[in-house]
């Protein structure tokens, strides 16, 4: 689990061995909610989707994952780091997070969108994904469409 990146909420169903998993993102951006009746998991993003149940609906904890015989358990606890940072090296640290954040989720040859609405991030987001996707046309046609 230590491999995932970013949000989610996923259920892997092995039919053969009749077991589920389910799994949610570190931080909760994503839910993920839960029936247990007696044999059978029931599982949604909506909690709308399971209150026919009449049942309690119960929510899978930010950074933890579930099989439907275990109780969940956790797979990330956030550290807190104390450090004394100089500004130049926060600076530096916050830039290449942000470069290498952005050239990680546009290195496809699929075409790349960015909500751009002039600020600073959206600004900063655009201008690097137009650095990094493959695809320069696009990247610059999508520029050119959001100054206008």
């Amino acid at each position: 689990m230590q491999l995932f990146e970013g949000q989610f909420a996923f259920v892997i169903i092995d039919i053969k061995e009749n077991r589920i998993f389910c799994a949610r993102d570190r931080i909760g951006i994503v839910p993920l909610y839960y029936v247990e009746n007696e044999n059978l998991l029931y599982i949604a993003s909506e909690l709308k989707a399971l209150t026919f149940l009449n049942k309690k609906i119960q929510v899978l904890p930010p950074g933890h994952w579930k099989s439907q015989t275990e109780e969940p358990k956790r797979y990330f606890v956030p550290e807190y780091n104390k450090k004394n940072w100089k500004l130049e090296k926060f600076i530096l640290q916050l830039h290449d997070t942000v470069i290498n954040a952005v050239k990680k989720r546009v290195n496809t040859d699929l075409p790349v969108g960015v909500i751009y609405s002039g600020g600073l991030d959206s600004s900063i987001v655009l201008s690097q994904a137009i650095k990094f996707h493959p695809n320069q046309v696009l990247s610059q046609l999508a520029l050119t469409t959001a100054k206008t």
